[in-house]
């Protein structure tokens, strides 16, 4: 029986039911939230022109250069808000799934977390050193 159910969880892991089963991503597509920060993903998911939109936002936000911003990690995410999961009290948000990413970018004054949308349009600082 034990082994039925490890080859069912197995089975529908492998069938992208993730959803399903939090046990196996160890984080289930929700975005940076209550539930603490997702684990680290590759940075390939990320194209080159939205990490570049992302480096001009954050320059924009801080004044850091780009060559002092280094990709950390980045990971394609649906939000649950037009706000991309970034809450600000003076802002109401449409409650819709936003396809898009969490990029980390690092910098020498420390981690910077963005959430953008999938084309790089919308984009909210969500942590900051």
């Amino acid at each position: 029986m034990r082994r039925s159910i490890q080859l069912w969880l197995i089975l529908l892991c492998l069938m992208g039911a993730s959803w399903l089963l939090v046990g196996c991503s160890g984080f289930a597509n929700h975005p940076d939230s209550e539930m603490g920060n997702p684990p680290t993903t590759s940075n390939s998911a990320l194209p080159t022109a939205l990490l570049e939109q992302a480096q001009t936002f954050l320059n924009q936000e801080t004044g850091i250069a780009h060559e002092q911003m280094r990709l950390k990690a980045s990971e394609p995410v649906e939000w649950s808000d037009a706000c991309l999961g970034v809450v600000q009290p003076d802002r109401l948000c449409a409650q819709r799934i936003t396809p898009g990413y969490r990029i980390v970018l690092t910098t020498p004054q420390g981690e910077y977390v963005i959430h953008s949308d999938r084309t790089g349009n919308a984009m909210q600082l969500a942590q900051s050193p």
